[in-house]
């Protein structure tokens, strides 16, 4: 019996999300977890604890290649990966001389590493939610909680749920660097978590945050000398979606909120490195998240015109394509459907 098995701690009966596609669950059995899957245009609702229709949702879904395994890569060091204990340690270890790590087939090989693209700023990871929780090219792992599942073409939040980038650990933000999402919140307590990197008793370095009833996201940023960077843009109206765009270009650190005015703070001191992987949906002092996530890029670079206008939050505007969003928790249903699946929490 697996130590780890969450079903040690939870009622017979009790589903989970697989935390990997839309329609896989894990069910307790005798204290064990039992691996099923709904059926080809259902989607698993752990909220419910059972499967519902979704158009959307097809069983040739993709899973990570390395979802059940032990390893991840290191981004930028193709010669390092990650050993992962199952819970919560990840140990950068190196390939043997003259081989690299695989993301493919999960371990190291006798290849020559991909080359840096000289096609302009490209993300570092590019997670689209659209059937599964797969980064674009596979090049970063995510791992969702038992609060977390896919919904529509949006990651959908219960309370007490989160999702850990391990790839963010210890991520040096010095140098310039972009970072995009949208959300749509539907609780309205205090201050909501969307991004921070204070995992478990870690101290955060990076913080976002929406307080519905003031409307306004903040961003806090630690500098090295201890000193906390703020950004502040309000008039975010808590009764719709949001495109959050965040950078840090030289010594200036921007924010926009949709196509509001950007709040900017010039940097006297760089951000500290924090030793934490970046969390989504929880933080430290906050209240969970809970509602729709979607279009997740970092990119350690700033995208050109990264924060210029566009139409409108509902219309996919192609023309950034780095940096275009989506219709998050929407798939031409209504919003009374969409709001159903947050019933009988």
């Amino acid at each position: 019996m697996c130590p780890a098995d969450p079903c040690l701690r939870k009622p017979p009966g009790f589903s989970y999300a697989d935390g990997q596609s839309c329609y896989g669950f894990y069910q307790c059995v005798k204290g064990k977890s039992r691996y099923l899957t709904c059926h080809d245009g259902y989607y698993f609702n752990p909220y419910k604890q059972g499967c519902f229709p979704d158009p959307s949702c097809h069983r040739n879904n993709l899973v990570h290649p390395c979802a059940f395994g032990t390893t991840l890569p290191f981004p930028g060091r193709p010669n390092l990966f990650y050993l992962y204990d199952g819970r919560k340690t990840m140990t950068p270890m190196k390939c043997p001389g003259g081989t690299w790590y695989r993301p493919d087939i999960c371990t190291c090989d006798w290849i020559i590493p991909g080359k840096v693209e000289k096609e302009g700023c490209k993300p570092m990871f590019h997670f689209k939610y659209n059937g599964n929780f797969l980064e674009k090219y596979n090049r970063v792992q995510q791992l969702p909680t038992t609060g977390v599942a896919l919904f529509r073409k949006s990651v959908l939040f219960n309370r007490g749920g989160k999702i850990i980038i391990w790839a963010m650990n210890n991520m040096d933000l010095d140098g310039d660097f972009s970072l995009c999402f949208e959300f749509m919140t539907k609780t309205f307590d205090g201050e909501i978590a969307l991004i921070s990197n204070d995992f478990e008793d870690a101290h955060f370095t990076y913080k976002l945050t929406f307080i519905p009833a003031l409307g306004v996201v903040k961003g806090y940023f630690v500098l090295r000398d201890g000193s906390v960077a703020t950004l502040d843009v309000v008039g975010v109206n808590p009764m719709q979606p949001h495109f959050v765009r965040i950078a840090k270009s030289g010594p200036k650190l921007s924010m926009r909120i949709d196509n509001s005015r950007p709040a900017v703070v010039p940097l006297h001191a760089a951000i500290a490195t924090g030793k934490s992987p970046m969390v989504v949906g929880a933080a430290n002092g906050c209240s969970s998240f809970v509602g729709y996530f979607d279009e997740l890029k970092f990119f350690r670079c700033n995208p050109s015109n990264f924060f210029g206008d566009y139409d409108d939050i509902h219309h996919d505007d192609k023309r950034h394509d780095n940096i275009h969003h989506g219709n998050i928790g929407q798939d031409n249903s209504s919003s009374e459907e969409n709001d159903d699946v947050f019933d009988d929490k």
